[in-house]
């Protein structure tokens, strides 16, 4: 069996991998101009059942995430907690930059006998008729080359009128074990541990026009709302345009859509990345019912992919933009009432039990 996978970021390189365990000659396709992940200062939030999944496939790399034990939620009107997600007994989530996963992940596909990559340019490489034919089935994750726009032009969108703004912040060494959401009347700004003594920003600012945000103002906003890091120094920002997107078709032919660009969803949960996990482990499942049974790989798992994933990822994408409509919606409540949804809610732990799992495993 072989499969050609279009794309070169993380989720391409996990994908491969679990692949190649399964016996399948995997050939990647790529252009360096789209893939350069160098010094970024992003972060992923990988949640526990998905840490513990990707360590069967990349041993130790668990060691190179931060853990997370709690997760708190406070407003601008009420800086005190107002929600709290812990778990006593383990971990919640890991933090990683990107560039150490990256890099971790992609070593070790090096000794991969049956996995080969081409840095080419896509769009003169895919539109040829023998590149469709080659493959079993073809996975494409860069979903911006001419081949995608062509099959995969449909989406629902949402523009959320937001930049996202990130950094890391170098600060003073503590016990740093706690991530923290701020509903500020900006826009959502999270603080995410990755160490004792660097913790990420993610910072989703609302505004109507396209223009940026100096630094200088950010680095002013952030201070006016921490209050737990003795900051030393901040590290470069990068900023991007946040909307809401969900493809309406996940395939066509032997071509499926994967990955992030497949359900684009507001940051304030750091689920983007999990719910592609789960979206690899549910294909891993198909193919193991095909390879159980001798079948050759054809579109009627991109089939069956679509029709129990679809589904699955629109309810979970509306659940995470519901969030950020009600903390939005709540600014406008009565502070007291406010203040007793919060409570109720805080001290419900069906409620927290069932969004901490939620979270942690989706639908």
């Amino acid at each position: 069996m072989k499969i050609s996978i279009i794309g070169n970021n993380l989720t391409a390189l996990v994908l491969a991998k679990v692949l190649l365990k399964k016996k399948i000659q995997v050939e990647l396709f790529y252009d360096e101009n789209t893939t350069k992940v160098s010094k970024t200062v992003r972060t992923i939030g990988i949640s526990q059942s998905n840490v513990l999944f990707l360590n069967k496939y990349f041993k130790g790399i668990e060691k190179i995430g931060h853990k997370i034990d709690k997760i708190s939620i406070s407003t601008e009107r009420q800086r005190n907690d107002v929600l709290n997600f812990e778990n006593y007994n383990n971990f919640k989530f890991a933090v990683f930059k990107y560039e150490d996963i990256y890099k971790f992940v992609k070593s070790s596909l090096k000794k991969e006998k049956n996995f080969k990559t081409f840095n080419t340019k896509l769009d003169k490489k895919l539109i040829q008729k023998k590149y469709l034919t080659s493959y079993d089935l073809i996975i494409d994750i860069n979903l911006r080359n001419t081949l995608s726009k062509k099959l995969f032009f449909q989406k629902i969108k949402k523009d959320y009128f937001s930049r996202a703004y990130v950094t890391i912040i170098n600060h003073k060494q503590i016990k740093n074990n706690i991530a923290k959401q701020i509903f500020s009347s900006s826009g959502p700004l999270a603080f995410l541990p990755i160490s004792n003594t660097k913790t990420s920003l993610v910072y989703s600012i609302f505004n109507n026009n396209s223009s940026k945000i100096s630094e200088e103002k950010l680095i002013e906003m952030i201070k006016n709302y921490n209050t737990k890091y003795k900051i030393i120094s901040f590290e470069k920002f990068e900023s991007f345009k946040l909307e809401f997107s969900l493809l309406r078709n996940y395939f066509k032919q032997n071509v499926l859509a994967f990955g992030d660009r497949v359900h684009t969803i507001h940051p304030l949960a750091g689920q983007g990345f999990n719910m592609t996990i789960r979206d690899i482990k549910y294909f891993l499942k198909l193919l193991d019912e095909k390879i159980k049974y001798g079948l050759n790989l054809d579109s009627s798992i991109l089939e069956e992919f679509e029709k129990n994933n679809k589904y699955k990822n629109v309810i979970f994408a509306n659940s995470i933009d519901i969030i950020h409509e009600f903390f939005k919606f709540e600014k406008k409540l009565p502070e007291k009432l406010s203040e007793k949804l919060f409570i109720y809610f805080n001290k419900n732990n069906i409620f927290k039990k069932y969004i901490s799992i939620l979270a942690d495993r989706g639908f």
